[in-house]
């Protein structure tokens, strides 16, 4: 009976041991989990995840018209942000669409895109680069004066203005001969001659070509500014050109 109790007893130590070593080695080595299972990004998409996906260009002519395709994104209410501020911009398709044009400058637009699905949201930025905008040349003085001419004289409002074209044409014209003839000494003297010869022209009509007289004295200013009528004889190539217009804007009315 006693080498029974005994046996009884080494038999229970020894399971005592051997279930102590499996709870440390187990202790010591937790169990793995795989964080697939908590979402982590494996490859395999996950249609529960809010996802902006922008097809779009990245450089577009100026002219071009820009649109910005997020129909294959996955989530909706989609809200932006585009810097700077295109012309035209509009939205359809319930905000997948975005349409804008390109403006007359090189530039380059900033497209920041969120939208949201099941408590998930997500945000993308696209960028796209405007070129072939040429630089902007300021006009000449005394450029395509005929052609000026032609635009001063379409805001005059004068009850005979095809016979006032003709006169005021004629009066420059006569101008342009004497000065070629180096009458006047300053050009202050030829101005007072021009403005003396065009009232006599018009007979009392004068200020109602005041809109062509005050481009015509603007221009004036601005090439005597740059040096391009450094001398009264300077000016006879300017009266006939002011001349000319009026002749060819008299022959459309």
């Amino acid at each position: 009976m006693k080498n029974k109790t005994t046996l009884a007893v080494v038999l229970l130590i020894m399971s005592i041991v051997i279930v102590g070593q499996f709870a440390t080695a187990e202790d010591s080595h937790p169990p793995k989990i795989s964080m697939a299972s908590y979402g982590q990004d494996d490859g395999t998409p996950q249609k529960d995840k809010a996802e902006v996906n922008i097809k779009a260009p990245d450089k577009v002519n100026v002219g071009d018209v820009i649109i910005v395709d997020l129909s294959e994104s996955l989530g909706g209410g989609f809200d932006y942000e585009v810097s700077p501020m295109p012309p035209g911009l509009m939205t359809f398709d319930n905000g997948k669409v975005i349409v804008c044009g390109t403006g007359d400058k090189n530039t380059t637009f900033t497209f920041m895109v969120s939208c949201a699905l099941n408590g998930d949201s997500d945000l993308q930025v696209h960028k796209i680069r405007v070129v072939g905008s040429q630089p902007q040349v300021p006009p000449t003085p005394g450029n395509n004066l005929v052609s000026k001419v032609k635009e001063w004289a379409e805001l005059v409002e004068s009850d005979n203005k095809h016979d006032d074209a003709i006169k005021l044409a004629q009066s420059f014209s006569s101008v342009a001969s004497i000065i070629d003839q180096d009458t006047f000494d300053t050009a202050q003297d030829l101005i007072r001659a021009t403005a003396t010869s065009n009232r006599d022209a018009l007979n009392g009509n004068l200020p109602n070509w005041a809109p062509l007289l005050d481009g015509l004295m603007s221009e004036l200013r601005s090439m005597q500014s740059t040096g391009l009528l450094p001398n009264v004889m300077s000016h006879a190539p300017v009266w006939r050109q002011v001349a000319q217009g009026l002749k060819e804007y008299a022959e459309t009315l």
